[in-house]
């Protein structure tokens, strides 16, 4: 498994789900839609804790050593696409939650970042067949 990825790497924000038998994840950070397999939804779930051989070793019960190959070359595949994984560690939390009800928010500003380059229509678009696709969770 040569120029595969490292394991753990951290993730965008992600939505899994199954609609019509099939499962997809949706990339909330680059507003992508993603048709993925059963493997790899079992890789993402690991994919921030564990290493790549950990997860190997604890998908080799249920899955082929081929698949579970394919699977990792798929999602190198969607990394170097900018999808799905982080290139850079995640922030640290900086104030870790005691209360859900009272939990304090922090607004970051990124200075030269573009909120315009996204326009009103494509979030809506993209919210609409979200809501239309994620009837039910994985």
């Amino acid at each position: 498994m040569d120029n595969m990825l490292d394991f753990p790497r951290p993730l965008h924000q992600l939505h899994i789900f199954k609609k019509g038998g099939r499962l997809y994840a949706v990339d909330l950070d680059k507003a992508s839609l993603i048709e993925i397999s059963a493997v790899i939804v079992d890789i993402l779930k690991l994919s921030e804790t564990r290493t790549t051989d950990a997860i190997t070793e604890i998908l080799k019960p249920a899955y082929s050593d081929e698949d579970i190959e394919e699977a990792f070359e798929t999602l190198t595949g969607y990394a170097k696409q900018g999808l799905l994984f982080t290139r850079c560690a995640k922030s640290p939390v900086l104030f870790p939650k005691k209360d859900k009800k009272a939990s304090p928010r922090l607004l970051l500003v990124l200075p030269g970042f573009n909120p315009e380059i996204f326009s009103d229509m494509e979030n809506t678009n993209f919210y609409q067949s979200l809501c239309s696709l994620a009837l039910t969770e994985f």
